[in-house]
């Protein structure tokens, strides 16, 4: 019986160390776990925190673009204006020798105006030109010719357009003479 108890007690010992050394080796498993999902974390964090700087690299690269940009086109903008002064005062200076009234000069300033100067401001003053150029024809469809083949339009405007052929254009001052 003694040897009985003994050898109880040895096997209770054994599991006891084995229950010790499983719930040792499952805590060294959890902690290298543990360890493991740090470092994932601080890599994650690190990558995160890379990514944001190179975020932060390209935003400083953008908005010194956009403010040499910037730069540039108030420079071109400066040199412009600088450069219709200094026309302006060259072309003042030779009005003024030439002209004596100023009503001759104003007429002269007329003469140096764009070519489409002279039809827009012609249309501005003109109300029913005003009236008819400012009309949209968005969404207009002429039914005139609806239901016409082509072989029917081809007879109507064919002369036409082959008489015409030979025609010339009308000329700016003749449209604004009508």
């Amino acid at each position: 019986r003694a040897r009985q108890v003994e050898v109880a007690s040895a096997e209770r010992e054994r599991d006891q160390r084995r229950e010790e050394a499983y719930a040792a080796e499952h805590d060294r498993e959890r902690q290298r776990a543990e360890r493991r999902r740090k470092e994932a974390e601080a890599a994650r964090l690190e990558e995160e925190r890379a990514q944001q700087e190179e975020e932060q690299r390209r935003e400083e690269r953008r908005r010194a673009r956009q403010e040499e940009k910037r730069r540039r086109k108030e420079e071109k903008a400066r040199l412009r204006a600088q450069q219709r002064r200094d026309n302006g005062e060259e072309d003042e200076e030779d009005e003024d020798a030439g002209h004596s009234s100023p009503d001759e000069r104003d007429t002269s300033r007329t003469r140096r105006r764009p070519p489409g100067g002279v039809v827009r401001e012609a249309i501005r003053n003109d109300i029913s030109k005003r009236q008819h150029w400012g009309e949209s024809v968005k969404g207009r469809v002429s039914h005139d010719y609806k239901g016409f083949s082509d072989a029917d339009l081809d007879r109507r405007f064919g002369l036409t357009q082959q008489q015409n052929s030979g025609e010339k254009l009308m000329t700016e001052a003749e449209v604004l003479a009508m």
